[in-house]
């Protein structure tokens, strides 16, 4: 499919009404129009300008306006590539409504390669920000009032925290029966239902009228393929449900390779912890069923010796696990949808 070319834009603002297209930091995009635009976040101690870019598609036709942002956490990496992915399977002429993504939302970390901010701020725990607070608030502030509060859905995709990985889930508030539709035509294997974190983007954008969810799946610093399939066909799934998309113009008819028809829904989800320190001898794997008071792996030392069995309080399945054996008292082992 052709694509029209993508260049850092340099277009003023326009004064055209909102109907007409979108104005998206500070310039507008119409319909039927492609750009790429760098939004200034914070300025570097050599002067220079550190951007977000985002990339907007402007359908012909008006309709949902879908925010799609990934490394809010910038080791979180799988959302850039499910967006490079996505991109040049849209075009203005394919789609109705508008589709706005950002890549690399929390820039400063992702080129630190770490989860968080120079200054060890979360940044997904200070939205919707301050335009006169620290660098995260800034960031949080330019990120809501200049590209999602123009938006009408949003999917935030996140990865694991270092040293755990993640089953492919949606994570929402499922008091909602608009959310429930949008998860279920997600297709992701597991919906879990949860409450909006404060000072989360989430929080933030549902507290302006935006309808939103987060994808969680994957590892942290690496590309997972399944964790990248699911969601790609994924964000399809919710686009086709929205009539955004039609079948035969994404080839939303593939995504059934990946999708689960009927996602498994969960009201819970709990992290067993270690009663003990030592190393963690997993014998569970994500995605896997468990009863209650199975045996999910134990603790010990390097010998093997002073074992604590670790057994699941819960029947469920396991949608997140440590990856480091290394464990103290107190630490995540198995987290469990129930």
């Amino acid at each position: 499919m052709p694509t029209r070319p993508r260049q850092p834009s340099t277009s003023k603002i326009s004064s055209r009404p909102k109907d007409d297209g979108l104005s998206i930091g500070g310039i507008f995009v119409g319909r039927g129009e492609q750009k790429r635009i760098e939004i200034p976040i914070t300025m570097l101690a050599t002067q220079g300008a550190l951007t977000m870019p985002v990339e907007v598609i402007v359908g012909d036709e008006p309709g949902p306006v879908l925010a799609l942002t990934s490394t809010v956490h910038g080791d979180e990496l799988n959302g850039i590539e499910i967006i490079r992915q996505l991109i040049p399977l849209l075009s203005p002429n394919t789609i109705t409504g508008a589709v706005v993504a950002i890549p690399i939302v929390n820039v400063p970390a992702f080129l630190n390669q770490s989860r968080y901010l120079p200054d060890r701020r979360d940044l997904n725990r200070v939205f919707p920000g301050s335009k006169n607070g620290s660098q995260a608030s800034r960031i949080a502030f330019a990120l809501m009032e200049q590209v999602i509060k123009q938006c009408s859905h949003l999917i935030d995709i996140h990865s694991a925290s270092a040293h755990r990985s993640n089953s492919p889930q949606i994570r929402a508030s499922l008091s909602s029966p608009e959310i429930v539709e949008l998860a279920k035509a997600f297709g992701a294997p597991f919906v879990i239902h949860a409450a909006e974190r404060d000072g989360s983007l989430r929080m933030a954008a549902a507290g302006c009228g935006i309808t939103s969810m987060v994808y969680e799946a994957g590892d942290a610093s690496r590309f997972d393929k399944d964790a990248i399939e699911t969601g790609l066909h994924g964000v399809l799934g919710v686009m086709h449900h929205l009539d955004m998309v039609s079948a035969r113009d994404v080839h939303i008819r593939k995504t059934k390779k990946v999708r689960h028809e009927h996602s498994r829904i969960f009201d819970k989800h709990k992290w067993v912890r270690a009663t003990r320190g030592g190393l963690f001898r997993a014998h569970v794997v994500p995605g896997q069923d468990v009863e209650r008071d199975q045996f999910l792996g134990f603790i010990a030392d390097a010998f093997g010796e002073g074992m604590a069995v670790v057994r699941s309080p819960k029947s469920g399945v396991i949608v997140g696990i440590t990856r480091n054996p290394v464990v103290g008292h107190g630490d995540a082992l198995v987290n469990i949808a129930h």
